[in-house]
């Protein structure tokens, strides 16, 4: 992801958190804006889209687990 992208990434984010708690706060948004910006914006929105169909665990998910659906979900890093 760039830089620009920030504000489509905080939509996900809020996407994210309508399905799971607690609801992240500015600080890990950012953390993981850091952690998932080597993979394109589309490949990181269809993990997500990916954790909402699929994931039984009321929590937030945490990165690796953003990680793992990206990858199955057919996409590579940048």
């Amino acid at each position: 992801m760039k830089n620009n992208e920030y504000d489509k990434f905080v939509d996900l984010m809020k996407k994210l958190s309508s399905n799971f708690k607690p609801k992240p706060d500015k600080e890990k948004i950012d953390f993981y804006f850091n952690e998932l910006r080597k993979y394109k914006l589309n490949a990181v929105e269809r993990g997500i889209n990916h954790l909402i169909n699929t994931r039984v665990y009321p929590t937030f998910p945490i990165v690796g687990e953003i990680v793992i659906a990206i990858k199955n979900t057919g996409h590579k890093r940048i």
